[in-house]
């Protein structure tokens, strides 16, 4: 029996741009927790006045009038950043995807290059038929 690693198919990666992208999703999943949990302070006359956050909206009568709808518009600003994250990742897969290399057998590459094409999928212009 012999011990050679045998992969059952060919293993993926990440392609570049899926990674940008998912390093920006990331980025707006940060956003969108840090408008949903900060607390939103309004400048007064006498000082700041706070007004909870999207998480922990005011709730006694004076907070909610002086305050209005802050806490509302963060949470749909929060869930904005959350969707756009989402769209981006999906985006970021369906249009990049993921690259794949050729399988391993034995420690050498698979035999592409008697097919013409080397192991990132190119095509060699010298061994295509006119």
């Amino acid at each position: 029996m012999s011990a050679t690693p045998q992969s059952s198919g060919l293993p993926s990666r990440l392609s570049t741009g899926a990674k940008i992208c998912t390093i920006l999703a990331v980025l707006l999943v940060i956003l969108a927790g840090y408008l949903y949990f900060v607390p939103i302070n309004i400048q007064a006359q006498q000082g700041v006045f706070g007004c909870g956050s999207a998480s922990a909206p005011p709730t006694e009568a004076f907070a909610k009038g002086v305050c209005q709808d802050l806490a509302t518009i963060n949470r749909i600003r929060a869930l904005v950043a959350l969707l756009s994250a989402l769209v981006l990742v999906g985006l970021g897969f369906m249009l990049f995807g993921s690259g794949r290399r050729p399988e391993i057998e034995d420690g050498h590459e698979a035999d592409t290059k008697a097919e013409g094409v080397d192991p990132d999928g190119v095509v060699d212009p010298a061994e295509v038929d006119e």
